[in-house]
């Protein structure tokens, strides 16, 4: 699943500067803006994203805006929307293309206030209309924020969620908020990390940090419950399909060797191994395939039960109702031909006293 940002090598880094010392937001700001200098001065790091809320984090952050043309329920007529307040450089970070007008500039955190939306935002709200330039969150008396650009979508709290809204707000208007820090550069993600926490360590030693991971870290948590689900998935699949197997090597072996004393007339009266062989698998596989059509349609006409399970696949698979049936029938074939086989290998006089 393209989750539409960058996944590479990459380190998150979240300094707790309210915990740290830095009381104001000025304090805060002054900060940021040095933690970036010195972090894209680092040789091994080419770009810095800061954003308060990061793609496919672990909380929710929405924020009620004033939208025109678009009813709301809410009394206070605004609509919540997701929302995260980034640098000018996190765009280009994090690989998330405008699609229409421009990102943020550092010259935009001194101007009006602007927003960048998403594509999904005016999808929503504004179908088949230009939103560059419009603008919204515009209370009586105030000036509002202007849209600038239109963003790519991203996954924003799930992988298999569709398109949501988003609104991404420039960081530093009005104030600064307390952020994480994304870097990429050269190396590993755990080398990133290392060089960046180095480095905000530099700058305060006594910082404190809630989380540092790697992109890979991060992402893990989100595909903890997707990887758990899909690997209990597949051991009870499994064992369904072992169970299946013995069971059908079981009833088709034994069909086939009750027939045992049936073969040896027929080698006394002059048919030949290779022909009693093929006799017995022939009637044993007879019954596996009449039971594996009708399995087949059965297990079809009941594929809207797990169809919200799915995710990028079918119900009606090709592959799954292709490959489990042949698997199924190469069991079958196997305890057919073992006890026809054997039978065959046995002396007739013999077969014909067996029970």
């Amino acid at each position: 699943i393209d989750p539409g940002f960058y996944t590479g090598p990459a380190a998150l880094l979240w300094p707790m500067t309210e915990l740290s010392g830095y009381d104001t937001p000025e304090q805060q700001r002054d900060f940021a803006r040095m933690a970036e200098e010195r972090l894209l001065a680092h040789p091994a790091i080419d770009y810095v994203a800061m954003a308060d809320r990061v793609p496919l984090g672990a909380g929710v952050q929405t924020q009620g805006f004033l939208l025109p043309d678009v009813p709301s329920t809410q009394a206070s007529g605004r609509t919540d929307v997701d929302n995260a307040h980034v640098n000018p450089g996190y765009f280009q970070a994090m690989e998330v293309d405008i699609v229409r007008g421009r990102g943020f500039t550092a010259d935009d955190v001194e101007g009006e206030a602007v927003v960048v939306v998403s594509q999904a935002f005016v999808d929503r709200f504004y179908p088949g209309r230009d939103v560059v330039g419009m603008v919204i969150d515009q209370d009586e008396g105030e000036a509002g924020q202007r849209i600038i650009g239109i963003a790519a979508d991203t996954k924003v709290r799930t992988l298999g969620e569709e398109p949501r809204p988003y609104v991404y707000q420039l960081m530093g208007q009005p104030e600064y908020f307390g952020s994480q820090f994304i870097v990429r550069g050269q190396g590993s993600s755990a080398e990133l990390l290392v060089a960046a926490r180095q480095v905000l360590d530099d700058i305060d030693p006594d910082l404190v940090y809630f989380e540092t991971k790697t992109m890979n870290e991060h992402l893990a948590l989100m595909l903890f419950g997707p990887r758990m689900a899909a690997l209990l998935l597949g051991v009870f699949g499994g064992l369904a399909l072992v169970l299946s197997a013995v069971g059908i090597y079981g009833v088709v072996s034994y069909a086939v060797a009750k027939r045992t004393r049936e073969l040896g007339i027929r080698m006394s009266l002059g048919a030949s191994a290779r022909d009693v062989v093929a006799m017995a698998v022939g009637g044993g596989m007879r019954l596996v395939f009449i039971g594996g059509g009708l399995g087949v349609i059965l297990a079809g006409g009941v594929t809207w039960s797990v169809s919200g399970f799915l995710y990028g696949i079918g119900s009606t698979d090709l592959v799954t109702f292709a490959v489990i049936p042949v698997v199924l029938a190469g069991v079958a074939l196997v305890a057919a031909f073992v006890p026809a086989r054997r039978a065959s290998a046995v002396d007739p006089v013999t077969a014909l006293r067996s029970e």
